[in-house]
C-alpha cells in the first residue's frame, strides 16, 4: 500500500559533493546495509546517486530531507521512507562528538531514543571518556545494536566548549593574538 509520496528531486537541491571519497556514480557504489536496495530504488530514477549522499546530514536533517522530497511527488511507503532515512543517516551521517554532545545532539545527529541519549550523557559525568563505539555501546540500559548502527557518525576527539577544553577542563590558551 502506498501511503506517502516520495521524491528524490530535493536532494540535488543544495548537496554538493565534497570530495572524491563521496564520489557516488553508480548504485553499486553504495555502501552494504539495510536499507540500500530501498534508497537506490527510490532515489535513482529521479537523479543521479551522488547528488543523494555528496553532503553528510544529521538525522533530523535526512528526515527534513525525505519531507521535504514527499511534498514533490514521488511514491514510497512510510516503512520504505523510514528505512531509507535509517540508511542514508548510518552511512552519510554527520559525525557527532559523543563526550560532548548534549543528549539533544545526540538525538538530532543519530535518530536515537531521547532515553537512550540521556542515559550516555549521565554515564559520561563521572566516567573516562569514550574512545570507542563500544564503550559508547556498553552504557548500562542503552539500545546498543543502535549504536553500532550508528557507528560511522561517532566521534571520539577532545573538543572545547566555550573555549574550555572538554579534556582537561582548563581554559584554552590562544597565542599569537
Amino acid at each position: 500500500m502506498r501511503l506517502l509520496p516520495f521524491a528524490c528531486a530535493f536532494l540535488i537541491s543544495g548537496a554538493v559533493s565534497t570530495s572524491a571519497a563521496w564520489s557516488v556514480t553508480a548504485p553499486q557504489d553504495l555502501p552494504a546495509g539495510p536499507g540500500r536496495e530501498t534508497t537506490i530504488r527510490l532515489c535513482k530514477s529521479c537523479h543521479p546517486l551522488d547528488k543523494v549522499v555528496g553532503v553528510r546530514r544529521s538525522n533530523k536533517e535526512w528526515i527534513a530531507v525525505v519531507e521535504k522530497m514527499v511534498t514533490q511527488g514521488a511514491e514510497g511507503t512510510t516503512d520504505e521512507l523510514n528505512e531509507s532515512i535509517d540508511y542514508l543517516t548510518d552511512q552519510y551521517g554527520k559525525p557527532v562528538n559523543v563526550n560532548a554532545a548534549t543528549a539533544a545532539e545526540l538525538v538530532d545527529a543519530l535518530g536515537i531514543d531521547p532515553a537512550d541519549a540521556a542515559k550516555i550523557v549521565a554515564y559520561r559525568d563521572g566516567h573516562p571518556k569514550f574512545a570507542t563505539w563500544k564503550e559508547v555501546a556498553a552504557v548500562p540500559g542503552i539500545d546498543a545494536t543502535w549504536i553500532e548502527r550508528r557507528q560511522k557518525n561517532l566521534t571520539f576527539a577532545p573538543s572545547t566548549v566555550y573555549g574550555v577544553s572538554t579534556v582537561t577542563g582548563r581554559p584554552h590558551v590562544v597565542y599569537g593574538r
